[in-house]
């Protein structure tokens, strides 16, 4: 991909981008008869690799960066063996992006992002 005053061109050109995201959480959770709602802050690190076809070694990326979020969710409680959970997530990784490249001109610095989960736990 390049970018020129904004516009964007596909190159044709493989780039691979493997993340592997590690954290720790550290949550209170408050057990309600039927509700328990919970929440969390947490650190981590991002492994960040990118990798292309036509790039030298030299040109390839392999970095680590510090990584924050925040939390919080709420689990269906009961006896039941069987219970689902409902979170969100916010993360943040700043500093990750735009030194170079397609991220410096389009202005993204940071590669964290929100997302939802839904978690069946099986067990008591």
């Amino acid at each position: 991909m390049f970018v020129s005053d904004g516009k964007v061109f596909n190159l044709g050109i493989a780039d691979t981008v493997r993340i592997i995201p590690i954290a720790a959480t550290f949550g209170y959770r408050h057990a309600g008869r039927h509700l328990g709602p919970y929440v969390g802050v947490g650190i981590g690190t991002y492994l960040y690799k990118e990798t292309s076809d036509f790039a030298e070694s030299s040109e390839n990326v392999s970095e680590r960066f510090t990584s924050y979020h925040v939390l919080g969710g709420v689990e269906l409680t009961g006896r039941a063996w069987l219970r689902a959970a409902f979170e969100v997530e916010f993360t943040t990784v700043p500093n990750a992006l735009g030194t170079s490249g397609a991220s410096a001109a389009l202005n993204e610095h940071n590669l964290g992002g929100v997302h939802g989960r839904v978690k069946i736990m099986v067990g008591r």
